[in-house]
């Protein structure tokens, strides 16, 4: 089976990029400039993101920009710590973990009890391949 490709989310990771990019260039303060990236770049990135496993390379290279459009470009910056030292900030895979989980919460808050037992059972016993499961448990691995 093939893996899932973003396709049509591609154009959302690439406007999120062109935002940090703008971002960067603005002369604001640092909770500003946190409170437009929270608001304006996650909430347009991650949007519907909860069924689509988003790649390690795409989360740290979003890291990146983050970092960069917030505090200034530097070579040598820990862009992890950088954002997990910003008040009021997750990390963009924090943020995405934390959106799948809802969504598995709010999938199973709508189903009844055989659903919820075959739910918890697939999660359970997840094997690590994002393609054998659907829904929110492909997420979660």
């Amino acid at each position: 089976m093939v893996p899932p490709r973003l396709g049509k989310l591609a154009k959302r990771i690439q406007s999120a990029h062109s935002k940090l990019e703008r971002l960067a260039k603005l002369q604001y303060d640092l909770k500003t400039k946190v409170l437009l990236v929270k608001g304006g770049v996650y909430s347009s990135i991650f949007w519907g993101m909860e069924l689509v496993p988003f790649g390690s390379q795409q989360l740290q290279k979003l890291r990146t920009l983050i970092s960069n459009a917030i505090l200034g470009f530097s070579s040598c910056r820990n862009s992890a710590l950088s954002i997990a030292f910003m008040s009021g900030l997750l990390d963009p895979l924090v943020f995405l973990t934390f959106r799948a989980i809802v969504a598995a919460r709010r999938f199973l808050s709508r189903q009844d009890e055989a659903v919820r037992c075959s739910f918890f059972d697939r999660l359970a016993r997840h094997s690590g391949c994002h393609y054998e499961r659907k829904g929110p448990i492909g997420v979660l691995k």
